[in-house]
């Protein structure tokens, strides 16, 4: 497996997320200009694409991506390790890549 090589944002912000619409909820884990992790009791089957909007303060950047891997955890384990699902983003407007070099700030 490959590592990663660009250093990810440990930032929480708010996200919609789908296959073909954004009728999800989640949250992002970490974050980077080539993929972000997004916690969420509902995670898409890796290798489908997913469509992302990105929520922060007044602006929303709409991101397209594909599910690099997914995990969901039972019940009773879902409070000590988070589900959720690795995202390697394929496509993003150039304001999302310039917010993620600021540091999400």
């Amino acid at each position: 497996m490959e590592k990663r090589r660009e250093s990810r944002l440990r930032k929480k912000y708010m996200v919609r997320f789908g296959e073909n619409d954004f009728e999800r909820l989640g949250f992002t884990g970490d974050l980077s200009k080539k993929g972000m992790f997004i916690t969420s009791s509902h995670v898409i089957t890796p290798n489908s694409p997913v469509q992302i909007l990105f929520h922060h303060d007044d602006r929303v950047f709409s991101i397209q991506g594909v599910v690099k891997w997914s995990l969901r955890y039972p019940g009773r384990y879902s409070s000590y390790v988070p589900s959720g699902m690795g995202v390697e983003i394929k496509k993003a407007p150039g304001d999302y890549y310039r917010f993620v070099e600021e540091d999400g700030d």
